[in-house]
């Protein structure tokens, strides 16, 4: 299950870098990067050992953010890797942000249906940590929060007053965070094809959920993490 999700969340992260390869203008570096990173994924379907596949995700997400930054247009918005507690630049903060938002979704569908958060697998144990709730929102960070972040930039719907910087960190004022959430919500409503139904993003981590509760009752063979096209 866990290599279904790490597998899944790099397919994720190779979509939204080939869909900035179609719109920006990226140099030799950068289109070598989107290689290393498809490399990366063979690496992982390869891969037999939980941390080998923990260490690949990583080195990822890393690649995979080292690209991120050039899709978003403002001057004003800073992104020049991803940093967190505290994050370091106005898009840092909005990512997190949704992140939480994301996980709370995700937590609440989990509740729902009855299952543990705590106990997760792709991510280790950890007293007072949801490791499930990590687990579950991995498949679901590109399409939903980081597609969502850049847009709150690129239309212009966060603006340079949205932030304040607080002890060592920049975050979101309370106007800024009203914005983040009334975009966030209307992103879990919308509705996209999903095997061969139109479902709202909300629906499908429902449906996501309840699949891994099968999974986990010897229900189902295998788990089946969301991919987005």
């Amino acid at each position: 299950m866990e290599w279904n999700i790490g597998n899944v969340k790099i397919k994720n992260q190779i979509t939204f870098l080939q869909r900035i390869k179609r719109t920006e203008k990226l140099s030799e570096e950068y289109t070598n990067t989107i290689g290393e990173v498809k490399l990366i994924l063979k690496d992982v379907e390869k891969c037999n050992s939980l941390e080998a596949l923990r260490g690949l995700e990583g080195v990822a997400s890393r690649k995979y953010f080292s690209i991120y930054g050039i899709h978003i247009k403002p001057e004003w918005a800073i992104f020049e890797k991803r940093s967190k507690n505290p994050p370091k630049s106005n898009v840092n903060a909005v990512m997190s942000f949704l992140y939480s938002l994301l996980s709370q979704e995700v937590a609440f569908a989990a509740q729902t249906t009855g299952l543990d958060l705590m106990v997760g697998t792709l991510h280790s144990l950890c007293y007072g940590r949801n490791s499930l709730v990590y687990d579950l929102m991995e498949e679901f960070r590109t399409p939903i929060a980081d597609t969502l972040c850049c847009y709150l930039f690129n239309d212009n719907i966060l603006n340079e007053d949205d932030f304040e910087e607080i002890e060592n960190g920049i975050y979101l004022t309370k106007s800024g965070m009203k914005k983040v959430i009334n975009a966030f919500e209307e992103k879990m409503q919308k509705s996209i094809l999903y095997g061969d139904k139109y479902f709202s993003y909300r629906e499908i981590i429902f449906n996501q959920v309840e699949q891994y509760k099968d999974y986990i009752m010897n229900n189902q063979e295998d788990y089946i993490a969301f991919q987005y096209k």
